[in-house]
């Protein structure tokens, strides 16, 4: 395992994975390139709802057909009151 610490948004994490430190530095400074442009055009949204919409954009791109799927079910039980 590697260990290194990273900074997203001013804050120190340390990220321990099979990935090698220069790996892990540049996914967390994607999260933050990708968290400070967010946070550039919706300045009013605090740093919570920043880290949720990141993860989300990211994930729905990457893995579009089983978000629509999750969303789909999550729809049905509802309506359906499962």
């Amino acid at each position: 395992m590697n260990k290194v610490i990273v900074t997203i948004q001013g804050a120190n994490y340390t990220m321990v994975g099979e990935k090698s430190e220069k790996e892990m530095l540049t996914i967390a400074n994607y999260v933050n390139s990708e968290m400070e442009k967010l946070k550039e055009s919706a300045p009013n949204l605090g740093s919570l709802k920043i880290s949720i919409l990141t993860s989300l954009t990211k994930f729905v791109f990457e893995n579009a057909s089983l978000f629509f799927t999750i969303l789909i079910l999550t729809s049905f039980c509802h309506m359906s009151n499962v």
